[in-house]
């Protein structure tokens, strides 16, 4: 039986989806995010693209990758990935077939929100 978009045992990678949690401080403002893991999910990771500049007087590197996993409802672009020990902005969400199988996420590496 040949896999039509991804076969169920390329799902090979453990990462972990953060969303951020916002608590009151002393002060009555927000303070600093929390990262909270919601789920972990099984993924294909496909490294996109990447590069490397220098700003503000070191070596800055950037890196754009997706991640194919089963389709989740309960995702939103204001997560972030973490696979080991790298954490992923998520910058696009995709249900692939439109039949809510599969979802690609394209996410981001060494950029700050």
């Amino acid at each position: 039986m040949a896999c039509e978009e991804v076969c169920a045992g390329e799902l090979r990678h453990a990462v972990s989806y953060q969303e951020a949690i916002r608590t009151p401080n002393s002060s009555g403002g927000t303070g600093s995010p929390v990262w909270s893991e919601q789920a972990v999910l099984m993924c294909k990771i496909r490294e996109l693209s990447g590069k490397e500049a220098f700003m503000h007087h070191r070596l800055e590197s950037q890196a754009v990758a997706e991640f194919t996993a089963r389709y989740r409802s309960d995702l939103k672009t204001e997560g972030r990935l973490v696979v080991d020990g790298e954490s992923f902005n998520i910058r696009w969400l995709n249900d692939v077939d439109r039949r809510k199988r599969w979802i690609k996420i394209v996410a981001e590496r060494g950029v700050v929100d």
